[in-house]
């Protein structure tokens, strides 16, 4: 975490990939739109080189962790 790289610039190196144990993306809403998205502000293309990290990393065997901090509140749920 103390050097995040650019998904463009290692999606498609296996080998450069194959030296991590698992891949971890911290976050919330904002940084899975930003990620997932070419450009969340221009249209819903997809990012294709994100999109190559989470398949590499299951397909190799590897960990993958997507941390999601969602707050949700219904009706019944008490108000904080």
């Amino acid at each position: 975490m103390r050097t995040p790289v650019e998904p463009e610039k290692v999606s498609h190196d296996e080998e450069w990939l194959n030296q991590f144990a698992a891949m971890f993306v911290p976050g919330g809403h904002a940084p899975m739109v930003d990620l997932l998205s070419e450009d969340a502000f221009i249209s819903d293309a997809c990012n294709e080189d994100f999109g190559a990290l989470l398949k590499f990393f299951p397909d190799a065997g590897k960990s993958t962790c997507l941390h999601l901090s969602l707050a949700c509140r219904t009706r019944s749920s008490p108000k904080c």
